[in-house]
């Protein structure tokens, strides 16, 4: 892949949901390889630590947040996280 669409999403936050394992993990993956930082949801925080430390192996950044989207409390929870990292500034 040429330089120009590997960083074809530099500048962008993409959040993925279901990121700590199967697509979710590999979709991030690849957004991160286009140049995306990451918001990556799910409920592993253990798995999500490590598609987190995929991401930044990338050279982008990457707020992982354990989250079930069943709950509507811990979703509320998540979003007011944003405002606290770089990562998510633009969510």
């Amino acid at each position: 892949m040429a330089q120009a669409e590997t960083l074809a999403l530099a500048g962008q936050v993409a959040v993925v949901t279901g990121a700590s394992s199967g697509l979710g993990r590999a979709t991030a993956v690849a957004l991160a390889q286009a140049g995306a930082d990451l918001v990556l949801l799910a409920r592993s925080a253990d798995d999500l630590a490590q598609t987190a430390a995929q991401v930044t192996s990338c050279g982008r950044r990457a707020l992982a947040v354990p989250v079930d989207l069943a709950q509507a409390d811990q979703i509320v929870a998540a979003w007011s996280r944003r405002s606290r990292s770089s990562a998510a500034s633009t969510w």
